[in-house]
């Protein structure tokens, strides 16, 4: 697989486009009133760079914001200081990367490197140097997120698109689904949600590694590639300029926030932070 063609999987690009889609990081404040009901506020703008930003992540203390977002003619990993909110960015290699995480420990960061074999494979950070070193040798990876220490899922570039599972310690890789949507995400250290689209629905299933069983939690119309599991609200997902909340006690789909009053034009990737205070989402303006 080519590079221009992984690219073009990877970022979910326009029809014929040959560039990085333009987009916005949002920080956003959240709290509860009196009566338990959600509330956001006015919002900081976190990527002050034209271009492309996107796919941002918190800290394990929430003070930080992490992103990727594009220097030049390559994307390097950028901080947000929350209190400070200022950015810079932390990784200037030669190499592009993508979908900075905190990695199981808290103290380093991972991201997915495009080397320049064009292999996109997961790195590790050294934050204080502000290089990385290889972590793992699966290629075509696109998305991801660990589980627990041991236990990586990913979202694979085969063709069609697959959901992969992999024990770091001994290398054992394994295929979890087939088209899935691009994030996923830890619902327990052994349980994970994820959907799984086809031109008629997304179907959005919970997995317990431990059983090696998963069943359907919720269904949407297709096109709602973006999620995120709440502690508390459960199952969330990006609509348009909207969060939406899944009340699975009436199996509806409730507006949790409207983010258009904002200028919020198109979500395409939204994270709270580890206490639920703050809201980062991706803005894809130009987007259809």
């Amino acid at each position: 697989m080519n590079r221009l063609f992984k690219l073009l999987l990877f970022f979910g690009f326009l029809r014929g486009a040959a560039q990085l889609p333009e987009t916005n990081v949002w920080l956003f404040p959240v709290s509860k009133n009196k009566s338990g009901a959600y509330l956001i506020g006015e919002p900081s703008s976190v990527s002050h760079n034209k271009g492309y930003n996107n796919q941002p992540s918190f800290s394990s203390d929430g003070k930080l914001l992490y992103y990727s977002g594009q220097n030049g003619t390559q994307t390097d990993i950028f901080v947000f200081d929350i209190k400070k909110k200022r950015s810079m960015p932390i990784t200037s290699t030669g190499t592009s990367e993508y979908t900075p995480r905190v990695y199981p420990g808290g103290h380093l960061l991972s991201a997915v490197v495009v080397e320049k074999d064009s292999a996109q494979r997961l790195h590790v950070l050294n934050l204080p140097a502000g290089t990385f070193s290889k972590k793992l040798d699966t290629d075509s990876i696109g998305y991801y997120t660990f589980l627990n220490t041991d236990t990586l899922v990913f979202y694979k570039l085969t063709d069609p698109h697959s959901l992969r599972w992999r024990t770091v310690t001994n290398g054992t890789e394994n295929v979890l689904a087939r088209n899935p949507v691009r994030t996923f995400w830890a619902v327990n250290r052994h349980s994970i949600i994820f959907g799984v689209t086809d031109s008629n629905r997304v179907d959005y299933l919970l997995y317990d590694f431990s059983l090696m069983k998963g069943k359907r939690f919720a269904t949407h119309s297709p096109g709602s590639e973006d999620i995120w599991w709440h502690d508390e609200l459960g199952l969330l997902i990006a609509s348009g300029k909207s969060i939406l909340r899944y009340d699975p006690a009436n199996a509806a789909w409730n507006t949790l926030f409207d983010l258009g009053r904002f200028g919020i034009t198109r979500i395409t990737r939204f994270v709270f932070d580890p206490s639920g205070k703050f809201l980062a989402i991706t803005d894809n303006p130009k987007s259809p």
